[in-house]
């Protein structure tokens, strides 16, 4: 006779059960088939004789085994790259049940080339689960399933779970995940803007900026640009444009831009305008200085508000200073104006137009002669604006002319007078 076994139909319901070694020890204990046919050797049994066959066969669920890699995808494209280095300390978890019913949880963390293994794992059904490290800190899962089952991230990139599978006895399982650096490098301390005077500014030279990344150490670019001609002027100043680029291992960037402008930004300054009292019509404009750090001739302009217009009459002018950038400062001045000169004639009529400002003869024909007002003359003040004028006919006579040289001869007198009582009489 010989024995056959068929373990496929266990009340578990396992499949996976495969033979064991044949004869490895005492016959007592060990596995009595062979592995390849699942059968006994041939042996002779009479019951008669009172013999005792005694036979076994001895069956194992094989052990799983699952492994993967963890690495840096700076890129994050979910592939290993050449050049992408393993990421230690990774936490990785596998849990689930083995076929017979047994609860399994493994944990374990990459080591320094990224790689982990669980072994010795019973056939069932289980799922592999990454998370991100302690350290570094930033890291964020892959894009899941991109390409090459072989290369890709199989991580969730919400979970970081590899999805349930079924393991089966004698097969090795492998899960990856890819996790990118998701943090740019950070400055240290950023030097602000600046905005300096267009007369010979001082620009210090630019700081050593560091930064701190994530991953290491980072490296810093600087560039600087000038643009502008540095005359000093509204379009001529000088903008320099300092830049730092910190770069990190994974080509992770940050820019800092710092901006320096030169350029006419203040006011010009107005020296010399105190209060004053003087005669109307002087020039207190004279000594007065207007200077500018940029603009060599700013211009000044004034108005003036009468504050009182008796006498003497009390002026509060008002100065404004501008450069050629529109940069403008006020000044004030306070003038009392005394009024001692009387007003000067002009001539208004046509008969009286060409004489001295004193008066002076006009000859006339003798049927016409004129009769004047006091319009012939006006009265120019340098205080005030309205100046009165009166007008007298002082003579008014006939003449002979053989005798006097005239045949009727008049005398005109017109007086002016300003509002402070200076009078003149042509």
């Amino acid at each position: 006779y010989y024995l056959a076994f068929d373990v496929s139909t266990n009340a578990a319901g396992i499949t996976d059960y495969e033979p064991t070694i044949q004869d490895a020890g005492d016959d007592a204990l060990d596995s009595d088939i062979d592995p390849l046919t699942q059968q006994t050797p041939p042996f002779d049994f009479d019951p008669l004789a009172g013999d005792l066959a005694h036979m076994d066969a001895g069956y194992v669920l094989p052990y799983a085994q699952v492994s993967g890699r963890v690495w840096l995808d700076c890129d994050a494209d979910g592939l290993q790259d050449t050049g992408e280095d393993g990421l230690p300390g990774v936490p990785v978890t596998l849990a689930g049940t083995a076929l017979d019913g047994t609860s399994v949880s493994l944990s374990g963390t990459t080591d320094a080339a990224g790689e982990y293994h669980f072994v010795d794992l019973p056939a069932g059904n289980y799922e592999v689960t990454f998370a991100a490290p302690a350290s570094p800190t930033g890291l964020a899962f892959s894009p899941q399933n991109a390409g090459n089952d072989a290369l890709d991230s199989d991580a969730d990139p919400a979970t970081g779970s590899a999805g349930a599978f079924a393991a089966s006895g004698g097969t090795t399982y492998r899960f990856d995940a890819g996790l990118y650096d998701a943090e740019p490098p950070q400055f240290d301390q950023l030097p602000p803007d600046e905005t300096v005077g267009c007369a010979d500014p001082q620009i210090a030279e630019p700081p050593v900026l560091t930064a701190t990344d994530n991953l290491g150490p980072v490296d810093i670019a600087f560039e600087e640009t000038t643009s502008g001609t540095g005359t000093g002027g509204c379009a001529g100043g000088l903008t320099i444009l300092r830049t730092w680029t910190a770069t990190d291992q994974c080509g992770n960037t940050t820019t800092w831009t710092q901006t320096i402008t030169t350029g006419d930004d203040l006011a010009p300054f107005i020296l010399n305008i105190p209060d004053l009292t003087v005669d109307c019509g002087t020039d207190v404009t004279e000594n007065i200085k207007v200077t500018d750090d940029c603009d060599l001739s700013p211009d000044l302009t004034w108005t003036d508000e009468v504050l009182d217009d008796g006498c003497p009459r009390v002026v509060l002018r008002t100065y404004v200073a501008t450069d050629d950038c529109g940069n403008s400062r006020i000044g004030l001045q306070k003038l009392t104006l005394l009024d001692t000169v009387p007003p000067s004639p002009h001539w208004e009529d046509p008969l009286l137009q060409g004489l001295p400002q004193g008066g002076g003869l006009v000859e006339v024909p003798c049927d016409q002669m004129p009769t004047f007002g006091a319009d012939a003359v006006s009265g120019w003040d340098d205080c005030a604006a309205d100046v009165d004028v009166q007008v007298e006919l002082l003579l008014d006579e006939a003449g002979d002319c053989a005798a006097d040289g005239y045949a009727w001869r008049q005398r005109w007198r017109w007086t002016l007078t300003d509002p402070c009582g200076n009078a003149t009489a042509v």
